[in-house]
């Protein structure tokens, strides 16, 4: 459990990454906890991704523990009761009414669900108000020419808007991260929800082993495009060494998050750089893990 008592802010409504499309199943339910909440995540039988409260109105059993999905929605592992997608009673079966207080109403509660490419997006509101602004398509993934991710995943006991925060200190880089004399710089832009950042980095050539080049140390710039969606919905485009590197923290709990990191390259050059794309997905995650005993 978290124990940092400096961390009193609320946990910020936006789009958040509950999972990976390939990861949830027609039928499969997973008890999972967001937002402070107890939710469960299941999939209906049309494919449909869901999102709902997890404790059913009926009589309080946990629908993530025992329960099932079949046509009508997801089934309680009680009495049976089932909701469908907008969390309307669709059946009780040793009755032939449902009761008049709950027919045609929704009174299991859902979340507003997204699916995007490889990963699935759930909305949060603490006064579950609408979906304020959408979620913005990955092109890279979208065009079917990059490589599926290559995922990696960590809980960490902070609070989300320190993520969103690192993406544009370039302060920190020569110190945590140990860049040495890599020079640095951005120009950052704020439009509704949406942070658009190009970050301009002049840093030594790399060779295929992961070392600067001893014949060929020249400063060479790339240019790196950071966006963010909201709080939830992060990514960098590398275009000096053609990397798409997607950041997605969802939080837990105020004072904690699960943090996605999912890494891609177009599918052209996967194969005959795949060992220096090894080297920098590790490099990245490296990265995450310096920053982490910070962020906590």
């Amino acid at each position: 459990m978290a124990n940092n008592k400096r961390i009193n802010l609320p946990i910020p409504y936006g789009w958040y990454c509950v999972g990976y499309t390939d990861e949830l199943q027609p039928g499969e339910v997973k008890p999972v906890r967001y937002f402070s909440q107890d939710l469960v995540l299941y999939r209906s039988l049309d494919g449909t991704a869901c999102l709902s409260e997890a404790y059913c109105p009926h009589l309080g059993a946990h629908l993530g523990h025992g329960g099932t999905v079949e046509e009508g929605g997801l089934v309680c592992p009680f009495h049976a009761w089932t909701f469908n997608k907008a969390g309307e009673v669709s059946e009780i079966p040793y009755t032939k009414q449902i009761p008049p207080k709950v027919q045609g109403k929704p009174c299991l509660k859902t979340l507003p669900v997204v699916e995007l490419s490889e990963f699935i997006f759930a909305w949060y509101h603490p006064n579950a108000e609408a979906p304020l602004f959408e979620l913005q398509p990955f092109e890279e993934l979208e065009s079917g020419e990059w490589t599926a991710c290559q995922r990696r995943q960590w809980h960490i006991n902070t609070h989300v808007q320190e993520t969103g925060e690192n993406a544009v200190d370039l302060a920190h880089f020569p110190t945590v991260h140990n860049t040495g004399d890599m020079k640095m710089n951005a120009d950052v832009s704020f439009e509704g929800p949406k942070r658009d950042s190009i970050i301009h980095v002049g840093h030594q050539r790399i060779d295929s082993e992961g070392s600067i080049a001893e014949k060929d140390t020249e400063t060479v710039y790339g240019k790196i495009h950071s966006v963010n969606i909201g709080p939830g919905q992060t990514w960098n485009r590398n275009y000096g060494i053609d990397l798409l590197m997607i950041g997605l923290p969802t939080p837990i709990e105020h004072d904690q998050m699960e943090f996605r990191f999912a890494c891609s390259v177009p599918k052209a050059n996967a194969e005959a750089n795949a060992e220096i794309n090894r080297l920098i997905f590790e490099n990245a995650y490296e990265q995450i893990d310096q920053d982490i005993p910070i962020w906590e």
